[in-house]
């Protein structure tokens, strides 16, 4: 095999890798939560806690959402709250989603603007 039939199948093993990437996790069962900010502005605190906890769980924005990026975090299956927000000017403006069902192989997607 020469050089020229090596090339297209390094693209399409890349390709692959690539595509099952996009979509999260590559096995099906395990159920997320993908937020994609289709706001104006970047999101810099995302919480996501169990609906039986009091608090919110930790901040697990990382480096924040800039408008039009996404992020994916695995759960398991139960009920969740979400909650993601921006710092604005003396306060901190926020959105929730509550009392989420989350089941095997399932996406949550929330589509936030703020």
């Amino acid at each position: 095999m020469g050089t020229f039939g090596l090339r297209p199948r390094l693209a399409g093993i890349a390709l692959l890798l690539l595509l099952t990437r996009c979509g999260g996790t590559t096995d099906p069962d395990v159920p997320e939560f993908r937020i994609v900010n289709v706001g104006a502005q970047k999101i810099t605190v995302v919480n996501i806690s169990l609906c039986s906890d009091s608090q919110w769980g930790a901040n697990r924005a990382g480096g924040g959402l800039n408008p039009g990026q996404r992020r994916d975090y695995q759960l398991t299956q139960g009920c969740y709250d979400f909650r993601a927000g921006r710092p604005d000017a003396d306060s901190v403006k926020t959105a929730e989603r509550r009392g989420v069902l989350i089941a095997v192989g399932m996406t949550f997607l929330w589509e936030i603007g703020l």
